[in-house]
């Protein structure tokens, strides 16, 4: 049986097929296979460009709350989402730690040569704050 009514077009190849992926559960897990709608891979692709929730959804043809469903309830979604959070958090960890040393040396130079008593103050509140913990 025939879906088209004669006053609608055809959907595209692209919006009529599932995709499958490998997608990583954990940093150091096993990939999980996960298929995902053509709707869900377009709501996934304006996320991940900075698009809000909302911008998916109309992207994707669908609600905000389907969107906010697939996140909490779609195991394939809610893996895929997730992996680019971690993926994200793992990048800005990366960013900081990249960064943290140049911040140091900041605060040594500030200390040592121009004795900064500011940034000493701060070293010391933290070193005070380790040795507590």
């Amino acid at each position: 049986m025939n879906n088209t009514s004669p006053n609608r077009e055809p959907q595209s190849a692209l919006s009529a097929s599932n995709t499958t992926l490998l997608v990583p559960v954990s940093d150091n897990g096993p990939d999980r296979e996960v298929v995902l709608t053509p709707a869900q891979q377009q709501a996934l692709e304006c996320l991940f460009e900075g698009g809000s929730i909302s911008n998916a959804a109309r992207s994707a043809g669908v609600s905000r709350q389907t969107v906010n469903r697939w996140i909490r309830a779609s195991v394939d979604f809610k893996t895929v989402y997730e992996a680019w959070h971690r993926e994200i958090q793992k990048s800005v960890k990366d960013r900081m730690a990249a960064i943290g040393d140049a911040a140091m040396d900041n605060l040594a130079n500030a200390i040592r040569l121009r004795g900064n008593l500011r940034a000493s103050e701060f070293v010391v509140r933290h070193l005070l704050a380790q040795k507590e913990k």
